[in-house]
């Protein structure tokens, strides 16, 4: 699915800037990249441990390595956070690093592997559905505390003086937490028992992310891992490095980007559109061709204003 997006949609993916012999055309480039497996913090609701997630902090390293040895990032650059480490005092702390140094010409990647879900709204009250999109970090708890809510991110990415700024999000929207019956996958959804109105499917996903294209003029893309009513998997990969595991989204978009794969038209240049195609594409050779309802798949979503 391509659409293009409103002027609140965030940039998702270090691809929304062509790539041409794998560098950027202009400017520096920056990058955060997170992978949370374990939430310690947060209970289930019959009050045992959440079961860890075994591919996000794979995936945040595979993220980081791509970006510094394919696409020449500094080393210095990129701030990978994982594990317990993941935090999200620290992650403020590495947005505010950035927004301190980064110009106006320079491209900034902010990639989050993990658990996702959804909150009663908060203020500012602005969701539709009285439902806030929230990214899981390693320090949430079953209180709903230390989550990074969409309307917080957004307000964190109109501070980034970055022209150009990118983000992966490979967790779920919506979902209902449990596992699949195919025991090699797990969705990204992590439940909280929070007082609030039952949790209905999403009508969109991430749509709502406020305020970023306030700073003069951006070229944005945002990729989602899947439709909002749908969960984002992970599961087991043979060239992945142990545990062996990998989220499905970020690793189809790898594949695209080793050896330009996804350059359709052999024009040294991979566009957004390319991209994902190539991923949803690889999600519907190896995962959607046997899944029968549009409930179980797990779809990616482009929306963008810079198509090319």
């Amino acid at each position: 699915m391509i659409r293009c997006s409103r002027p609140s949609l965030v940039a998702i993916l270090a691809t929304s800037v062509l790539l041409a012999g794998g560098t950027f055309a202009q400017g520096d480039s920056w990058a955060i990249v997170v992978g949370v497996n374990e939430y310690p913090n947060v209970k289930l609701s019959d009050g045992s441990a959440t079961p860890p997630l075994r591919g996000a902090e794979a995936d945040a390293d595979a993220v980081a390595n791509v970006l510094i040895e394919r696409f020449e990032f500094p080393k210095s650059h990129v701030k990978l956070l994982k594990g317990a480490g993941a935090t999200r005092a620290k992650l403020q702390s590495a947005f505010q690093d950035v927004t301190r140094q980064a110009m106006p010409d320079d491209v900034f990647v902010f990639h989050y592997s993990g658990h996702g879900t959804r909150v009663p709204d908060r203020r500012p009250f602005d969701e539709p559905d009285k439902l806030d999109e929230v990214l899981c970090l390693a320090d949430t708890n079953g209180d709903g505390e230390n989550l990074l809510i969409d309307d917080d991110l957004g307000l964190w990415l109109e501070d980034l003086p970055a022209g150009r700024v990118s983000v992966i999000l490979d967790c779920c929207h919506a979902g209902t937490g449990t596992k699949d019956p195919d025991d090699d996958l797990v969705p990204r959804f992590l439940p909280l028992n929070l007082a609030s109105a039952p949790i209905q499917p999403a009508k969109k996903s991430w749509g709502e992310l406020r305020n970023t294209t306030k700073s003069g003029p951006r070229r944005m893309t945002a990729f989602f891992a899947c439709h909002a009513d749908q969960q984002a998997y992970e599961r087991r990969f043979p060239d992945v490095k142990a545990p062996a595991k990998g989220g499905q989204f970020t690793q189809a978009l790898l594949a695209g980007l080793r050896d330009t794969a996804a350059d359709a038209d052999k024009d040294g240049k991979i566009t957004n559109q390319e991209l994902f195609r190539f991923a949803a594409k690889r999600l519907d050779q190896t995962f959607n061709k046997t899944r029968t309802h549009q409930s179980e798949r797990q779809e990616p979503l482009l929306e963008t204003e810079d198509v090319e």
